[in-house]
C-alpha cells in the first residue's frame, strides 16, 4: 500500500503542490492579512492543475481538492462557532467545517469536469 501512494505522489507532485501553494496564498487573500491582491495570482496554479489532467474525473478532483482545503481553512471558525454556541463537543464541531466544505463548494468540480467533457 504504502509503494502505492509513493508512485502516485511521485507522478502527482507538481500539481498536488501547486494546489497547496493556491491554499496558502488563498487563505492569507483574506481579511485580516489585507492582502486581497494576492488573489489575482492565486488561482493559476489551480486552473493550471485542472488543464493538465487528462480526464474530467482528474479535473473534477484537483478542483474539489483544492476548495475543500481552502474553504476548510477559511471557515474554520465554524468548529468554534458549533462548539461554543450549540455545546457540541470538538469531536463533534469539527466534521461540521468538512460538511460545510463540502455543500458549499460543489460548483468547482463540476465546472472542472464540464471543461473536461
Amino acid at each position: 500500500m504504502a509503494n502505492r501512494w509513493g508512485t502516485w505522489l511521485k507522478a502527482n507532485w507538481k500539481w498536488l503542490a501547486g494546489l497547496v501553494v493556491a491554499d496558502v496564498v488563498t487563505f492569507y487573500s483574506y481579511p485580516p492579512h489585507g492582502l486581497g491582491l494576492l488573489m489575482l495570482v492565486a488561482l493559476a496554479p489551480v486552473f493550471i492543475a485542472m488543464e493538465l489532467a487528462q480526464t474530467w474525473r482528474q479535473a473534477a478532483f484537483r478542483a474539489w481538492l483544492y476548495v475543500f482545503v481552502g474553504n476548510a481553512a477559511i471557515c474554520a471558525w465554524v468548529a468554534h462557532s458549533v462548539r461554543e454556541f450549540g455545546k457540541v463537543p470538538w469531536l463533534l464541531s469539527l466534521p461540521s467545517v468538512g460538511l460545510l466544505s463540502i455543500a458549499e463548494q460543489g460548483s468547482w468540480p463540476v465546472l472542472a469536469a464540464l471543461r473536461h467533457v
